[in-house]
């Protein structure tokens, strides 16, 4: 037992013996154990595993099936404290729809109930209480079938009608370092030439080579199937003894087009490796360009199966240092209908992110107040010694809408970017945040027998609001997601409807919930906060475990499951970081996680 609770802390979790219900799952009456259960679905086998953390001892419950047909393939899997059945995400290789299956977790038979979810597998799933009481919420992240579509060679094809929005990522070109050369986009869509951000031939007016990017424009109208795509720069440059003050005093030094000019564009879709190409003239390099769509775990591109990345080189050598083709970066999505377009993107704002120590060295002096959307509030006076915190150290997870702080020390703090730049705090000066919604963590860096011994620190996950000490305010915000083909949905587990919640940029492997706005999910050895109020997505940390295909949140801890070594370990869920020791499993491909603090309950049999 020692073992188990060194491993999970204050999780507690019981055998739960189910019979399979043709309706709701339904609540179940239980004699209390202090046994530790875990559950875990093999998606390759189709078997449900059961794992006793007292005895050290796995079990196959037996194969998942349902009137005959074994479902195999399941990766994402929810459980409502208190109901019968585990509900699996199964994806029926009949018709290609995702199904819901009530799961018996004493015998592994199943129950398939309500509408399909439609195309596209559930790649993770969790249930959560909303945040003012009432039935559990199911939530699951869908990878949606998108449209297909070739890039020859320069060009984009889909096979379905479409709609397509362009997205100017930026530019980077000046003449010979004494100034920026202005660039211009231009777009045809089956023949019709758009220009989405001004005037072919007005360099001042259209200009994107400036710090207003990304900027993105949905063309007008849908698009038959088997029509073109492609798109084309134009970068321009003083004539002799012009200041460049008016547009008449440019001259078009090159135009590269996507269709003809295929030595001076590459082209990266989902999975492509970055050029490792370095800025010219100590330019920003492609990275610095395409970062927010890189895993860079692996320096691969994280993209939507409906999206391109085009990289223009608009100088004149296609040889040597200058060749650094991030003289125009461009993204193009198409999807279906519009509605698989983010919405507007205000160029004008810029991102709030990092960590900010409330009270160092414990100086009396320092102050914090931070105003939940709700009104109330938290102060320096709620953060003690006594205060309740969850195994990680977290206070509080949610949102702000302002915060005033004194950081307090005679020195300063750096842990603050804003739009990606350090913003250095002084200590004992008070600055002020605001703004419609702040995705934040308060925690405690340090905890000894479940108290908190530490500084308490405020983590701002990309804010969208003003930052201001003295009269310099700095406003900050968050780009608009821009990936259509995966989504997080909330799922009627009685009926299969579904509601999408937000857009995704990228498949997670597995989502655990911190409350019913905010979620956790893992991608290639990365840990990811989901903000569904304000629709962000942001980096947590890598975890030191790879390939973590499995989260679970329960009693205030997070735990994870790792195919690499067949574990299950906690997690902190503030940076990724494995807390303590692995408990080797023996299970191995398990899609889906289920940890309950349950009771038994047993039966003659089963109906």
């Amino acid at each position: 037992m020692k073992k188990k609770l060194l491993i999970l802390s204050l999780l507690v979790g019981t055998l739960v013996v189910f019979s399979v219900q043709h309706g709701p799952p339904k609540k179940s009456t239980a004699t209390p154990t202090t046994s530790y259960w875990l559950y875990g679905i093999n998606g390759t086998s189709g078997d449900l595993v059961r794992y006793d953390f007292d005895e050290d001892a796995l079990t196959t419950v037996g194969s998942i099936t349902s009137d005959g047909t074994v479902l195999t393939g399941i990766q994402g899997a929810a459980y409502i404290p208190g109901h019968t059945n585990i509900i699996g995400f199964w994806n029926d290789p009949s018709d290609s729809q995702t199904k819901l299956a009530y799961i018996n977790t004493g015998t592994a038979a199943a129950s398939l109930v309500g509408s399909p979810l439609g195309a596209g597998t559930v790649t993770g799933a969790t249930a959560v209480e909303p945040a003012g009481g009432g039935d559990h919420q199911v939530y699951a992240v869908q990878a949606v079938e998108g449209i297909d579509f070739d890039i020859d060679p320069g060009t984009i094809t889909p096979d379905e009608d479409y709609v397509v929005r362009i997205t100017s990522l930026g530019a980077a070109i000046s003449y010979g370092g004494l100034y920026d050369e202005p660039v211009i986009v231009r777009i045809t869509v089956d023949g019709t030439v758009f220009e989405p951000f001004g005037p072919w031939g007005l360099p001042l007016n259209a200009d994107v080579n400036n710090d207003d990017n990304p900027r993105h424009v949905v063309i007008p109208g849908t698009w038959d199937a088997d029509t073109v795509v492609s798109v084309s720069g134009r970068n321009w440059i003083k004539k002799l003894l012009q200041d460049g003050d008016r547009n008449s005093e440019w001259q078009i030094r090159r135009e590269v087009h996507s269709d003809v000019d295929t030595n001076r564009v590459i082209v990266l879709r989902n999975g492509d490796a970055v050029p490792a190409i370095s800025g010219f003239l100590n330019q920003g390099s492609i990275m610095d360009f395409v970062v927010d769509y890189v895993d860079t775990a692996t320096n691969t591109m994280v993209l939507g199966e409906t999206q391109a990345i085009y990289l223009f080189e608009l100088g004149s050598s296609l040889t040597g240092a200058a060749a650094d083709f991030q003289d125009l970066v461009v993204l193009v999505t198409v999807a279906r209908e519009a509605g698989g377009l983010s919405g507007d993107f205000d160029p004008d704002t810029t991102r709030l992110d990092g960590t900010i120590t409330l009270n160092p060295n414990s100086n009396p002096s320092s102050s914090f107040t931070l105003t939940k959307p709700d009104g109330t509030t938290i102060t320096e006076s709620d953060l003690t010694s006594s205060s309740s915190v969850n195994g990680d150290g977290v206070f509080y997870s949610g949102g702000a809408q302002h915060i005033e702080i004194t950081p307090g020390g005679g020195g300063t703090q750096n842990g603050l970017t804003v739009d990606g730049a350090g913003y250095g705090l002084t200590n004992a000066n008070t600055y002020t945040v605001t703004g419609l919604y702040l995705p934040v963590i308060i925690y405690n860096d340090s905890i000894s027998g479940g108290n908190p011994v530490g500084n308490w620190i405020v983590r701002v996950y990309d804010g969208h609001g003003q930052i201001e000490q003295g009269t310099a305010p700095v406003v900050v915000g968050m780009p608009t997601d821009d990936v259509a083909s995966v989504n997080l949905i909330r799922v009627n587990h009685q009926t299969g409807a579904t509601e999408t919640v937000m857009g995704l940029a990228r498949a997670y492997d597995s989502l655990a919930a911190l409350s019913d706005s905010m979620f956790l999910g893992t991608s290639s050895g990365q840990m990811y906060l989901i903000n569904t109020s304000f629709g962000v997505e942001t980096l947590v940390g890598t975890m030191p475990q790879a390939s973590v295909g499995s989260l679970e949140y329960v009693g205030g801890n997070l735990v994870g499951y790792s195919s690499l070594n067949q574990s299950v370990f906690k997690l902190n869920s503030g940076s990724g970081a494995v807390i303590g020791s692995a408990t080797a499993i023996g299970a191995s491909d398990l899609g889906s996680l289920i940890l309950r603090e349950q009771s038994v309950q047993e039966f003659a049999g089963f109906d």
